[in-house]
């Protein structure tokens, strides 16, 4: 430690010292600024008021970037149901507008996985709404598409009230669509159940990766605070030693 005294002929005030003093202090403040900054964060946290930067932003944005997101086409294996009517009635017409539904449902289902904005994300949730209703009286299976839309509404808002509301609007245009067409009440009971059930489950599953997000940035800040903290120290210890 003799090295940090002062040498003969040389005071207090010598240039080195000097600039090592000033450095101490200004790394000394920067440190308790920032813990200071800190510190406002986990008592936002502490209380409920901290989110993430991407809040409002669905879980389809965030959860999973690049190619992994090519994982969630593994679901399109439900839309085996709307090949079942066209396949017991054999008409070439039922194949066509099959076609050119699945296509469609097939750039609606595309554009939920990789687009990032939620206004975006809702518009195609409706338009998926809107084709299951316009191809429901010619393919019983279209139900499907009502399942699919609150399978996926959780994981675009965070809301559980839009959810629920979600799950009673498409019940209901299941409903009308099959008390207009005097379908038989077990078919589109049976469908509704499915939507309310699977909606319900994605609703407590998205809610938990959420919470699990959530969680998982307090204790970002938590270590980043321990950080500063060390560094905070170390900087009191250095401007301890400089000063004597």
């Amino acid at each position: 430690m003799d090295h940090l005294h002062p040498q003969r002929g040389q005071g207090l005030n010598s240039p080195d010292q000097n600039s090592v003093f000033r450095h101490c202090e200004d790394t000394t403040g920067a440190a308790q600024s920032l813990i200071e900054q800190m510190g406002n964060a986990e008592l936002s946290l502490r209380g409920g008021t901290l989110l993430r930067s991407g809040q409002g932003k669905s879980l389809f944005g965030t959860r999973r970037p690049g190619k992994a997101r090519f994982f969630d086409f593994i679901w399109l294996i439900y839309s085996v149901f709307f090949f079942i009517q066209p396949i017991e009635e054999h008409s070439r017409t039922k194949w066509i507008a099959l076609a050119a539904a699945y296509l469609c449902f097939l750039a609606l289902y595309s554009g939920l996985i990789f687009s990032k904005s939620k206004r975006t994300q809702f518009l195609l949730l409706a338009g998926m709404a809107a084709l299951g209703a316009a191809y429901y009286p010619f393919n019983a299976g279209a139900a499907g598409m009502f399942i699919y839309v609150a399978a996926f509404v959780p994981f675009v808002s965070e809301s559980i009230a839009v959810c629920v509301t979600t799950f009673v609007a498409v019940s209901g245009i299941l409903m009308v669509e099959a008390w207009r067409l005097h379908a038989n009440p077990w078919n589109w009971g049976f469908n509704i159940f499915f939507t309310i059930a699977v909606g319900s489950g994605n609703l407590v599953a998205a809610q938990r990766m959420r919470a699990n997000k959530k969680l998982d940035l307090a204790h970002e800040q938590i270590a980043h605070l321990a950080k500063l903290a060390e560094r905070e120290r170390i900087a009191r210890d250095l401007h301890a030693v400089i000063g004597h």
